[in-house]
């Protein structure tokens, strides 16, 4: 085992020092620190029943085969649901800025009570999407606009979570699939 040990020598190169290069290093990690402040995401572990799966991943190929754009992954998929969705609520004229509140609320981590929603284990399926604030902002504004539109719902509803809306955007997408499909984004920069 000794023997191992010293045979892992470091290699020593005789290279010259230059503050220069310390200086630059500095500024590269300081611009790299600031640009990683602007860019930061918030990723969502979505839990949701197979099926809805199963129809996020049919909508994704079928867009994908109209298009003949096979590079788009789940990420960007999602980020055009929430635009066509957008568009949707707008054009209802029931899109709305969400409270601070309603984000709380489903921000909120950790179990919720059961709903008519909540998945069992043998049907669950996960799907990771990562957003820009911006984006996030955007789906919590969709998901306030529907709940608060549906007499059935109630914004202050504890149960809410983020993997209840991916129904909803389903469903909507499911109705509006043309305008899905064709769908052209300029910003998919999440």
């Amino acid at each position: 085992m000794k023997n191992k040990e010293k045979n892992k020598k470091q290699e020593v190169k005789d290279n010259p020092f230059s503050i220069n290069n310390i200086e630059n290093a500095n500024e590269l990690i300081n611009k790299n620190h600031e640009e990683s402040k602007e860019e930061s995401k918030v990723v969502y572990l979505l839990r949701i029943d197979k099926d809805f799966y199963d129809r996020f991943h049919f909508l994704k190929n079928e867009r994908a085969i109209r298009q003949k754009k096979y590079d788009e992954y789940n990420t960007q998929v999602f980020i055009i649901m929430l635009s066509v969705v957008k568009e949707c609520l707008v054009e209802k004229g029931i899109y709305e800025k969400s409270t601070e509140i309603f984000n709380q609320i489903v921000n909120k981590r950790g179990k919720r009570k059961k709903n008519k929603r909540t998945v069992s284990k043998d049907r669950l399926e996960e799907l990771t999407i990562h957003l820009s604030s911006d984006k996030n902002q955007e789906f919590l504004n969709c998901f306030y606009s529907v709940i608060k539109n549906n007499p059935e719902e109630s914004i202050n509803d504890s149960s809410l979570s983020k993997n209840y809306f991916f129904n909803d955007i389903i469903e909507i997408i499911s109705n509006n699939k043309n305008t899905f499909y064709k769908y052209v984004s300029n910003d998919l920069k999440n």
